[in-house]
């Protein structure tokens, strides 16, 4: 068995044709990573269709961080607020817990790393027209949701 990695294939011009003959290769297995959501654009999303499976990989939940961090949730005196705060400040996402270890500057530079990919790369070539105070604002807004969320979810526990 052959197996290929292609890792951000989408910034080749006609990637989707490449991918289509590597999967008709006998005995060969196809993997393709990447952040971009143009990933599977129509076109190779018709080139595969059926097949091929795609895997999000999405942030934790506020449950899943506390299973993260190892929390015991039974204990009735638990600080929520205060966990929630560094669900919402940290990270939420699986390798930042695993960074809590080793310290702030740590989660600081993959918070970088993930905005320097994800917005300044990702976003902004998809997406021409919005521009960075758009999407503070957007995130912001999240923010505020997570927050009635977490209220709300306190004030029910009691």
């Amino acid at each position: 068995m052959n197996y290929i990695f292609l890792d951000e294939i989408q910034n080749i011009a006609d990637f989707e044709k490449l991918v289509d003959g590597l999967y008709a290769t006998e005995n060969t297995d196809i993997y393709i990573t990447g952040s971009n959501a143009n990933l599977l654009s129509s076109e190779l999303a018709t080139l595969l269709s059926g097949r091929y499976i795609e895997i999000s990989i999405l942030p934790f939940s506020f449950s899943e961080y506390l299973q993260g961090r190892n929390i015991d949730t039974s204990n009735k005196y638990l600080n929520y607020e205060a966990l929630f705060y560094d669900y919402v400040n940290e990270t939420s996402l699986p390798k930042g817990v695993d960074l809590r270890e080793e310290g702030y500057d740590k989660i600081y530079e993959y918070f970088e790393a993930l905005y320097n990919t994800i917005i300044e790369k990702d976003i902004t070539q998809s997406i021409k027209f919005i521009i960075k105070e758009h999407l503070v604002i957007l995130l912001n807004f999240w923010q505020t949701i997570l927050e009635i969320k977490f209220r709300r979810a306190v004030f029910l526990k009691h």
